[in-house]
């Protein structure tokens, strides 16, 4: 009996937390999971990405300044004739058409009035960003799913642990009248042995339910990334029920559909970069030129200004462009077949998963009726061998079989959120 009580003052201190999680409660910590904050990371990533691109619309505004000293002043042979009428023909006049020192400082705009590869751009950004988007709600949707399944393990791994405590001093209490009975002669002194090794068994499933337990509380916390123990309050029907409530969505044929509106718009974006480039220039500002290094003579500075409109005509991409039109058709064509596979699939599966979650919920059933008939006999066993009418053998059989009833029942429950929660 020592040990019973030292067990339960070593557990007793973490059964007894005070704040309570119900499984409704889950998805409060999903914001809260690295990989929740992984996929949240990447969506800001194709926000500013997205803002980048934006920004690329404002007219391109820098400064330009520079300072050059010509080590060699080139001497450029021109025609005499061109300066003086009078020259011979053929005289050659040698003309140096450069400065020591000259430099440049202004303000140069460039400005894309129109330009089809941006545009073409930020329709892919935009599909990016949305496709971004639904991958993080089938994250969430998966993430849920798991904190489910782990938050049932950890309360049938509490079931488990209850029954190894409940099943220890129930048999203490056998021990108990084996040892009386042993002492007063009136039943073998190898039964007793047996029942204390059948004690022996008992704690040792106990430091197994309990390490199961552990395990399945510290895989819980950790996809809660929550370090705080709490008292999980849903029982395996709160569970049940509260994934049946549940309405699952097929991002894959989202995704998908994603992936074929990407190829229609590539196909889009081909025909628009063999449109015109359109692009406004402009320059304000002075140039300097003079022998001697004296950039403060405003003598020196020249005024220097202009301002075109750059149209720019991608010729060769009617030529280049059609392996690439060929393959945004294929990959929309492949998009579509997909897709239409992925639903057939998605039929199929839940098709089959009704039939199976029917046929689980009728086992469960079953096995229930086995549990009840289980403690039924197990409860006249314990009293024909209180009262000595029974073998200390037919007791533990029919203990084990309520043991083994108990933890069929509680496999099947859990195989049966495992497979309402199956895509």
């Amino acid at each position: 009996m020592k040990y019973i009580i030292c067990y339960i003052l070593l557990i007793l201190p973490w059964l007894g937390y005070s704040q309570s999680l119900r499984v409704e409660e889950l998805a409060q910590y999903r914001d809260k999971s690295l990989r929740m904050q992984e996929k949240q990371t990447e969506l800001a990533i194709k926000k500013a990405e997205k803002q980048q691109l934006n920004s690329n619309r404002i007219p391109l505004i820098f400064g330009d300044a520079n300072l050059q000293r010509n080590l060699i002043i080139p001497t450029t042979p021109v025609p005499a004739i061109a300066f003086d009428p009078q020259a011979d023909e053929g005289a050659i006049l040698p003309l140096k058409f450069a400065t020591r020192w000259n430099s440049k400082a202004g303000i140069q705009l460039s400005w894309d009035l129109f330009n089809p590869t941006q545009q073409a751009d930020q329709a892919s950004k935009d599909i990016e960003l949305e496709k971004t988007n639904l991958q993080i709600q089938k994250e969430e949707q998966d993430w849920l799913k798991e904190a489910i399944k782990a938050y049932a393990a950890s309360v049938l791994a509490s079931e488990q642990l209850r029954l190894a405590i409940a099943d220890s001093s129930n048999y203490q209490q056998i021990l108990e009248i084996s040892k009386q009975r042993a002492e007063a002669g009136r039943e073998k002194q190898a039964d007793y042995i047996s029942a204390q090794q059948e004690m022996t068994r008992k704690l040792i499933q106990w430091q197994e339910a309990w390490a199961v337990l552990q395990e399945a509380d510290i895989q819980f916390r950790g996809l809660l990334a929550q370090e705080d123990l709490q008292f999980l309050s849903s029982n395996i029907a709160d569970i049940q029920s509260y994934v049946e409530s549940l309405q699952e969505q097929d991002y894959t044929v989202q995704l998908l559909e994603l992936d074929r509106n990407s190829a229609l718009v590539d196909l889009k974006n081909l025909r628009k970069k063999l449109l015109p480039t359109l692009t406004f220039n402009a320059y304000f500002g002075t140039q300097f030129f003079s022998n001697s290094f004296n950039i403060i003579e405003s003598d020196r500075w020249y005024g220097n200004s202009f301002a075109n409109i750059g149209l720019k005509l991608p010729i060769s991409a009617y030529i280049s462009n059609r392996p690439a039109y060929q393959k945004s058709n294929l990959q929309e064509k492949l998009s579509r077949i997909k897709i239409q596979q992925q639903q057939n699939d998605w039929q199929q599966q839940q098709a089959i998963k009704e039939k199976k979650v029917f046929a689980a919920k009728q086992k469960i059933v079953r096995l229930q009726h086995i549990l009840d008939l289980a403690q039924q006999l197990l409860d006249q066993q314990k009293a024909a061998y209180t009262e000595g009418r029974l073998l200390l053998s037919e007791y533990n059989k029919a203990n084990g079989e309520l043991i083994k009833a108990k933890q069929d029942l509680w496999q099947a429950q859990f195989d049966l959120i495992s497979l309402s929660l199956a895509e």
